[in-house]
């Protein structure tokens, strides 16, 4: 039997059941700073293919403007699709950015960490049209147009807001994890997208070259702060080439150098700066509870010859006053990272030195792995504190009713204001009191939902570990002491 300390007490919502703070730096009261409020979309996946009827349907859509998309989407898609178990329909796209529109008050910015389009967008769109998406130049057309509809949705959402974007591992023309870089898939999510991000003409133009190369970019926000954007899928252990030619370390290592660079300006600048990225470094804590076998999965390939964890964990290690606060998707979970490189050793947190930077892992919109609709509302206050608020949407499990109204989820614990030291002791909490705390936080985690499955030890171990523990070696022990 393993023997842990009743931490109970140290137990407190993680997930935005109301405003709850983030203090990301030692010193957290800086003087003189306007509070900033901003908005996290992820894991959008919206799927056009859903209850579409015919090829045409496809065809018409490749053909038609994105003002006409709507009308065209709501022929067929109804609100009763939207349902655990599936991708989002444009009712949930249209009613989560409608809900967000109406939140947003004041908001100088909207953030998405990836993941536009479908899971399985190649072999959906392949069994509907029978046709070949390698050679089908309606295909790539759709694909495009499809990129573009959204884009459009979000502009008339936030209109002259700040949009910065990131890929997703299923945001390519190619198929999972098959990002090619400079390939045309990049160009044309670069092309897209650099007019929302609202830069001068020299950002606009760094923001179009970087991308369109790999994906990758930094740009300046309000309040001497800079936003790096990270193309994360080079760093998955489940990337694959998606032709003989790509060579995907070097596409990787790129961008790290690039990483490199931006980080060292930053810090010479006096910038703080804020990481944007879809997939998180350390462990998949739902994959490895959910494996048979009971291997570990890492979200990045962190073997030899090519450790990507490391060298990141690496990059960041000197630039612990410079790094402000990092946000990523997903997992569609409502989740936490703690990353640092220490004495005590890579990915721990031993209370010797400042905080470890503090990763949001923000929930997604689409409800595929049993979690609620969701997407998140930040604000940093003019002391430094990351304040945030959970909107979700609550689904029924039986599909009956289709789902209406948005909500915000409640502070039913008292929620504190919210710091590394803290994640770290909610994450020994969930070990130490698996059938109270871990079942309470697990309902978190999958925002609210009414599909939560039961609180198992060994899952909630799993993705307790992965909250404070990034490396493979320091994810084991904490899953056997």
């Amino acid at each position: 039997m393993r023997h842990r300390p009743n931490l109970w007490t140290a137990f407190i919502a993680l997930c935005g059941l109301s405003w709850g703070a983030i203090c990301v730096v030692a010193d957290c009261v800086l003087a003189d700073e306007a509070p900033q409020q901003f908005l996290v979309l992820t894991d959008l996946h919206f799927d056009p293919f859903i209850n579409c009827p015919d090829a045409a349907t496809i065809d018409r859509l490749a053909s038609a403007s994105v003002a006409e998309w709507p009308a065209l989407l709501e022929a067929y898609q109804s609100r009763g699709t939207i349902r655990f178990g599936s991708d989002a329909p444009w009712p949930l796209i249209r009613d989560a950015l409608a809900d967000a529109a109406a939140q947003g008050h004041h908001l100088e910015m909207v953030l998405s960490a990836g993941d536009f389009l479908t899971h399985e967008w190649q072999t959906k769109y392949q069994n509907l049209t029978k046709r070949d998406p390698k050679s089908d130049p309606i295909y790539f057309r759709f694909t495009s147009k499809t990129i573009a509809f959204l884009a459009s949705q979000i502009e008339r959402t936030f209109p002259g807001i700040p949009f910065f974007p990131v890929l997703g591992n299923n945001d390519s023309y190619c198929g999972d994890y098959q990002i090619v870089p400079a390939g045309s898939f990049a160009a044309v999510f670069a092309d897209t997208f650099a007019p929302l991000t609202r830069g001068t003409a020299e950002q606009t133009a760094h923001f179009q070259t970087t991308v369109r190369r790999g994906g990758y970019y930094s740009l300046p926000l309000p309040g001497k702060r800079r936003i790096i954007s990270l193309n994360s899928v080079f760093f998955s252990g489940s990337y694959q080439k998606c032709t003989p030619n790509v060579n995907m370390p070097a596409a990787a290592f790129e961008q790290l150098q690039f990483l490199d660079r931006e980080l060292n300006q930053a810090a010479s600048s006096g910038e703080r700066v804020w990481l944007l990225m879809h997939i998180p470094p350390g462990i998949d804590g739902y994959a490895t509870g959910n494996d048979p076998s009971g291997g570990i999965d890492p979200l990045w390939q962190d073997t030899l010859p090519v450790d990507f964890t490391d060298r990141f964990l690496s990059l960041l290690g000197p630039h612990e006053k410079t790094l402000e606060m990092a946000f990523a998707g997903h997992s569609h979970m409502c989740d936490f990272r703690l990353i640092r490189e220490t004495a005590a050793g890579p990915g721990t947190t031993d209370g010797s030195e400042a905080p470890p930077l503090i990763l949001k892992i923000v929930p997604g919109v689409s409800p595929l792995f049993s979690n609620n609709p969701a997407y998140e509302i930040f604000q940093r206050t003019e002391k430094g504190e990351f304040h945030f608020k959970t909107r979700y949407l609550a689904l029924a499990t039986d599909n009956a009713l289709p789902p209406v109204n948005w909500s915000t989820a409640e502070d039913v614990l008292g929620l504190s204001p919210l710091n590394a030291e803290k994640i770290s002791q909610v994450a020994q909490a969930i070990l130490a009191q698996p059938a109270t705390t871990g079942s309470s936080y697990l309902r978190q985690y999958y925002v609210n939902s009414l599909a939560t499955p039961a609180a198992d030890s060994q899952f909630l171990d799993d993705i307790a570990c992965a909250m404070w523990r990034v490396r493979v070696s320091n994810y084991r022990k904490c899953r056997t002491e």
